[in-house]
């Protein structure tokens, strides 16, 4: 039976993967903090620590073959906070000298679309697309990208790494509304306001099975992006809304409305379900081709447009 280590295994992501870990005869060993809610991993073993305790990863990847990298910081809320680059950048190089050291065959880095690029206008990026966002509101896509230099070392100094680029990821048992809360907001009111910007939209599901793909059949040095279909937040707006029997009706806000907005918001508690620090994203295009993972991977997503309305019928059971 294949040992695996897995981090960031308690997450919307990291337990679909860990389902089918074991679904697949693998035996995943999970890391994972001592307040976490392991209750979703099944039959995998629990590791108690995190990915700044590099001690806690070299006594967990001991006779593991393959390492499935997920930590990260995924509440919105604490995106432009400075534990992002710790988690995201250190952790990552944490995870990645114990792997060195215990002589793993593969790692697979779960990294994000945000490392690609966003664009102020619609254009389609792939694996190659230049990295242009300013440092100034993008902290968590530095991260990422800072994350992807430092496998690309590692990857360079012998040790075999794959890395999937996963688009904005929904899907049933988001228990922590990491993106289902985004969906939420737009149900609330007469009408759904957005601002210009759209962005890649895949199931977690499909998310789960290009992660397992790409660590059997990934080559080294490469990354996957994982992005079934290119949405508007206009598009998503009126999908919500469809799908949730409301009346169809959106407002675009400008940029500097949006801005001013969140701004007070934060700054005069108003309810507006604005997040200032995610307004930079908001306000960008995250279209991605996919095109790549689905020729080398033989990866296989939904519609994009499935995993929202799914994603909206699973609130409507339980947070009624």
């Amino acid at each position: 039976m294949e040992k695996v280590f897995v981090t960031g295994a308690t997450g919307f992501i990291g337990r679909q993967v860990v389902r089918l870990m074991v679904g697949s005869g693998m035996r995943p060993d999970c890391l994972a903090r001592t307040n976490s809610n392991t209750s979703g991993l099944g039959e995998a073993g629990i590791i108690h620590g995190d990915v700044l305790d590099l001690d806690c990863l070299r006594a967990g990847m001991r006779d593991v073959e393959r390492v499935v990298h997920l930590a990260a910081i995924s509440d919105w809320t604490s995106i432009t906070s400075p534990a992002v680059w710790e988690v995201t950048v250190e952790g990552t190089r944490n995870v990645l000298t114990a792997a060195r050291e215990a002589g793993v065959r593969r790692v697979v880095h779960v990294s994000s679309t945000s490392a690609i690029n966003g664009t102020l206008e619609p254009r389609l990026l792939d694996e190659d697309s230049p990295f242009t966002l300013p440092q100034a509101g993008f902290l968590y896509a530095h991260a990422k990208r800072e994350a992807e230099n430092i496998c690309n070392e590692f990857q360079r100094n012998g040790l075999p790494i794959v890395i999937v680029n996963p688009a904005e990821t929904y899907g049933p048992e988001d228990l922590r509304m990491n993106t289902a809360e985004n969906l939420l907001r737009l149900a609330k009111g007469p009408w759904a306001w957005v601002t210009r910007g759209g962005t890649g939209v895949v199931h977690v599901e499909d998310v789960a099975n290009g992660i397992l793909a790409a660590m059997q059949h990934g080559h080294p040095g490469q990354r996957y992006i994982l992005s079934a279909e290119n949405l508007t937040h206009a598009n998503i707006a009126e999908l919500v809304r469809e799908t949730m029997d409301l009346h169809v009706q959106t407002r675009e806000a400008s940029r500097i409305l949006v801005r001013l907005l969140a701004t007070l918001g934060k700054h005069l508690k108003l309810p507006l379900g604005l997040n200032p620090g995610l307004m930079p994203y908001a306000m960008r295009y995250w279209f991605m081709e996919s095109r790549k993972a689905k020729q080398q991977l033989g990866w296989r997503p939904r519609p994009g447009r499935e995993s929202i309305t799914e994603t909206i019928h699973w609130i409507q059971e339980n947070h009624p």
